[in-house]
């Protein structure tokens, strides 16, 4: 995904990029993601709270099942 707002990495593909937070809101698991941005410290340790918090529904609902 190219937005050109940011440089393309993966914590601005996935939580910072309009895109992503548009498509994370219409999901109804932004407002965990963007309370869980603040304590984590990088990309794959938000990923990893994230998942660890996590119902079966909404892990469903990540993986479009």
């Amino acid at each position: 995904m190219l937005c050109d707002n940011e440089i393309e990495n993966s914590w601005h593909s996935f939580f910072t990029c309009p895109t992503s937070v548009i498509i994370w809101k219409q999901s109804g698991m932004w407002s965990g993601i963007e309370a869980t941005m603040t304590s984590a410290d990088g990309f794959k340790r938000l990923v990893f709270m994230l998942l660890s918090s996590l119902n079966e529904g909404k892990i469903e609902l990540l993986l479009m099942k």
